[in-house]
């Protein structure tokens, strides 16, 4: 009897120092962090390279975000800019400007309430069917956003679009660093009054 004590005694043990083991191996590597903390940087490697990202390990409001106290000052209306005029839209005055700038800043605020849903139904059938949706993404801290009317024909219009993203997560972008630009050409056909991407495709 006292032997199969000792030998329970001996298990008991073992498991402990393993369990132990474990956690310190999880705290030394970082594991569990990312399950405690909402924010902890990370590095992916998108199309253009690596770079570092702040990553939300929880979805996290925007106006909860570390940093959005800063991000309020930035620039966040959508410059349009058509020929030679430029304008700052706001979402009353987008109507007044045109369908497209209407758009444009419905795409970008789909893309700061971290809404997919809501975006991927600004894609044409035809390219979500080539390209797939976009994965669920947080909200993004966007700003210094440019819009420009390249050309246009009776059903389609292409636009040079740029932005930032302010302490980027890489959960929407992960091409770009936090406070970079990179340039993307946008097709947006309109049918019936109703606008869509029909191609997106980014510059080197």
């Amino acid at each position: 009897m006292k032997m199969k004590n000792k030998k329970i005694k001996k298990g008991v043990v073992i498991w402990t120092a393993l369990f132990i083991t474990v956690g310190a191996a999880a705290l030394l590597f970082g594991i569990l962090p990312r399950f405690v903390s909402n924010e902890v940087g990370r590095t992916v490697t998108g199309s253009g390279g690596a770079y570092d990202f702040f990553y939300d390990v929880q979805y996290v409001p925007l106006e909860e975000q570390e940093g959005y106290s800063e991000y309020l000052e930035l620039d966040r209306y959508v410059h349009y800019k058509n020929g030679a005029q430029s304008i700052a839209v706001t979402e009353e005055s987008a109507s007044r400007i045109g369908e497209e700038a209407s758009f444009f800043v419905s795409y970008f605020d789909a893309v700061i309430s971290g809404d997919a849903e809501r975006y991927n139904s600004m894609f044409s059938d035809a390219y979500l069917e080539a390209h797939g949706e976009k994965s669920a993404f947080t909200p993004q801290m966007v700003y210094d956003i440019e819009v420009e009317r390249i050309s246009s024909d009776s059903d389609a219009d292409v636009f040079f679009v740029s932005y930032r993203i302010f302490r980027n997560n890489g959960t929407f972008r992960n091409d770009i660093y936090s406070d970079a630009s990179r340039k993307v050409q946008i097709i947006l056909e309109r049918s019936d009054g109703v606008c869509k991407i029909s191609d997106l495709k980014y510059f080197v």
